[in-house]
């Protein structure tokens, strides 16, 4: 009798746990979830061009020497016939802000073999296992917390924004947009 007192009170106390790690799993992932990416087209008001990607999207600014993209995406040849249909030549991007290295921010690095790449130090130092490039990763610009750089007339400003990873990094171009990937 005693015995089957405590299987219930353990049996109750595994439902609780699963309950509570449910509910702090929707918390958490909910927004995630219930994110739509930007449709591609221009951005209105800006000077930015987004192209949906799978799960996100991948932005390009204009300057007078080329185009800025930041991330790349997940679907290689999903980008590839998405910047063609919209008349953005892969050869024009001459510069590309990844935030982070997950997969689906830079499985499309290798459409842009001529780009200089930059991203922030402490992701470059970790990058290993599942978030190893597509690319090498010999000539990759590293930029620190704070640290500005000018592309294509463009003030490209890296503010280090761990959570999402260690080295994640958001960029502020211009002083006026913000990408946080």
């Amino acid at each position: 009798m005693k015995m089957k007192k405590i299987r219930k009170r353990i049996l109750l106390a595994c439902i609780i746990v699963v309950v509570i790690a449910a509910g702090v799993a929707l918390y958490i992932f909910y927004p995630m979830l219930t994110m739509t990416p930007a449709q591609t087209g221009a951005v209105e008001g800006t000077d930015i061009f987004a192209i949906r990607n799978e799960r996100n999207a991948v932005y390009f600014m204009q300057t007078a020497d080329g185009y800025i993209m930041v991330d790349t995406g997940s679907d290689k040849n999903g980008i590839e016939k998405s910047m063609l249909d919209n008349g953005i030549d892969a050869v024009r991007v001459k510069w590309i802000l990844i935030t982070h290295t997950d997969y689906d921010h830079v499985a499309a690095l290798p459409l842009f073999p001529e780009a200089e790449i930059y991203m922030s130090e402490e992701e470059l130092r970790g990058i290993t296992g599942k978030n190893s490039l597509p690319v090498s990763t010999d000539g990759i610009n590293p930029l620190t917390d704070g640290q500005e750089v000018l592309l294509g007339g463009v003030t490209v400003k890296g503010i280090s924004a761990p959570g999402h990873g260690s080295g994640h990094m958001a960029y502020l171009l211009d002083g006026k947009y913000l990408f946080t990937g």
